[in-house]
């Protein structure tokens, strides 16, 4: 006659095989961290760049701009391409209507007009299918004058300086915006609680239209307070300032920056 089991046994024996189950799973279980589903739109399309940069253009000018229009959808779909302007006037494209394939692009090249209207302007491009996507490029419009220029900062904010230290810097940029060549002489003008002591140009070279220069001032701090430092550029027939300002702070530095 066989012997029975201790009763201890059963309830180690039966541990064991319920892990197992929990740890195997059942056959054909889903992975425990399914990978998020795609989902494929069957109309979608793109237009690029959504915030391109055209620089600097002159009143009643001229340019283009090129567009990148691609089918971003899984279905092939019909565009109409329209353009528009603020600012700016739209001229000629080189497509109107684009029928494109899954994946396919094209590119749209836009020519348009400047306006009288000085400061900020902007070319949209709109493609419109069973979906929508719209494109923008902006630019500054300035006047058409034969010599002026613009110095940048022309008020900007510093970081705060503490008093009675030295070795301080800041950027200035002069760029001339008039339809001329031109070059300027450049300035350190500073607060009374603010000594200039070097500058890595004193005379930009010959500037074309909307070409420009940067240049350091170095300066140094005395007396707490409010204060800035300024940097004007000359010619015989423009002339423009720019400046920053900043609080000087009471206490000596315990570096130069």
């Amino acid at each position: 006659m066989r012997s029975r089991p201790s009763t201890g046994a059963l309830p180690t024996m039966m541990t064991v095989v319920l892990l197992g189950v929990v740890a195997a799973g059942p056959s054909g279980s889903a992975p425990d961290s399914p990978r998020p589903a795609r989902h494929a739109f069957p109309y979608s399309v793109s237009v690029t760049p959504k915030n391109g940069a055209l620089g600097d253009l002159f009143t009643d000018s001229t340019g283009f701009a090129v567009f990148t229009v691609k089918n971003t959808g899984t279905n092939m779909d019909t565009y109409d391409l329209t353009c528009s302007g603020t600012n700016d006037v739209c001229g000629t494209q080189s497509l109107y209507v684009a029928r494109l394939t899954r994946q396919q692009s094209i590119q749209v090249l836009v020519y348009f007009s400047s306006s009288s209207t000085t400061g900020s302007a902007s070319l949209e491009l709109l493609a419109e299918g069973q979906s929508l996507g719209k494109g923008r490029y902006d630019m500054t419009i300035w006047p058409r004058v034969n010599n002026a220029v613009v110095v940048t900062p022309v008020s900007g904010a510093g970081p705060n300086r503490n008093s009675f230290s030295s070795g301080f810097t800041a950027a200035f940029t002069a760029k001339n915006v008039g339809v001329k060549r031109d070059s300027f002489n450049l300035t350190c003008e500073p607060a009374a609680n603010v000594s200039c002591t070097n500058q890595t140009l004193t005379m930009t070279p010959g500037l074309n239209a909307f070409d420009s220069t940067t240049y350091t001032l170095t300066y140094s701090t005395g007396a707490s307070g409010a204060s800035f430092l300024a940097s004007s550029a000359i010619s015989a027939n423009s002339f423009a300032t720019g400046r920053w300002n900043f609080t000087v702070l009471v206490g000596r530095a315990r570096a130069s920056p």
